[in-house]
């Protein structure tokens, strides 16, 4: 199971790399720190973010997935 996140895309230029899973991924800054902030001290935690599940270019995907969420 895993905890759901949505978030508003930030500024652009605000841009900050993450490893997940030894991938790294271009995230904006204010989802990097919702990510910090949510991170548990001692032990791990399975988040999903929209903004990273979903592509942000393709309307037709967000429309699909959107409609899967609701």
């Amino acid at each position: 199971s895993y905890e759901a996140l949505s978030y508003t895309w930030g500024p652009p230029g605000a841009e900050q790399i993450i490893d997940v899973q030894g991938h790294q991924l271009q995230i904006r800054k204010n989802l990097a720190t919702a990510l910090r902030y949510l991170r548990y001290p001692d032990r791990s935690r399975r988040l999903w973010a929209d903004a990273l599940s979903i592509s942000q270019t393709d309307p037709q995907e967000k429309a699909l997935q959107v409609e899967n969420i609701g």
